[in-house]
């Protein structure tokens, strides 16, 4: 009775993984953006000129470089803004870092999307930042698809394009999008969450780790 109990639970609990959440690999991303198309007609804009406008004001912005981690926290990561070399470790100094794993190509990604942003709004005030990070866009300016998406579903917190998944891997491969980590003050990870997840049970997660 075992066996038999125990089978069709692993098949549920698998398949239920597997129908919120969407491959990393560029073979699903391909099937994914080929689903998508209407999503990255945007980006065929990418030479004009309000484009680069949408990408500054939705704070979207490519990795410069990835530091691996020797120390048991998070990989550490800079980009330039406004000119300058900013670091991932110094811009979540001090908070609880919720990091979102993503793509504007998967339906469960964007199916969870606004309870991230309300998320973002109902926190902005603790210590606590939330981060976006967009990978396998295959679209002429990433930068600027991924600005005007987030510009589009009221995205305000920064996005960074992992174009050649050099920080998915560099936190040991994300198999699947979306992939939270959730990282508590001391930049470790407490936390990680594969597939789609509602308000509630990222709000559980989120509590467990600013209350300590």
């Amino acid at each position: 009775m075992f066996k038999h109990f125990l089978i069709p639970t692993i098949f549920s609990v698998t398949l239920l993984v597997y129908t919120s959440s969407c491959g990393s690999s560029d073979d699903q991303s391909g099937k994914n953006n080929n689903i998508s198309k209407d999503l990255h007609a945007s980006a065929l804009q990418s030479n004009n000129q309000t484009n680069y406008v949408e990408a500054k004001k939705a704070n979207v912005f490519n990795l410069q470089k990835v530091i691996k981690s020797t120390d048991g926290r998070v990989p550490d990561f800079t980009w330039l803004e406004n000119g300058k070399e900013m670091s991932f470790h110094k811009l979540i100094d001090g908070k609880v870092v919720f990091l979102n794993f993503w793509g504007t190509w998967c339906p469960p990604c964007r199916a969870e999307l606004p309870d991230i942003v309300a998320i973002d709004k109902e926190l902005a005030n603790q210590d606590f930042i939330i981060i976006g990070i967009a990978v396998n866009e295959r679209v002429a300016n990433p930068v600027d698809h991924v600005a005007s998406f987030a510009e589009s579903r009221g995205i305000k917190y920064k996005n960074f394009i992992d174009g050649n998944r050099e920080l998915s891997l560099a936190f040991g491969g994300i198999p699947a999008v979306p992939t939270t980590i959730i990282i508590d003050k001391n930049k470790r990870i407490s936390e990680t969450l594969v597939g789609a997840r509602s308000k509630n049970d990222f709000m559980t997660s989120i509590n467990r780790v600013l209350k300590k």
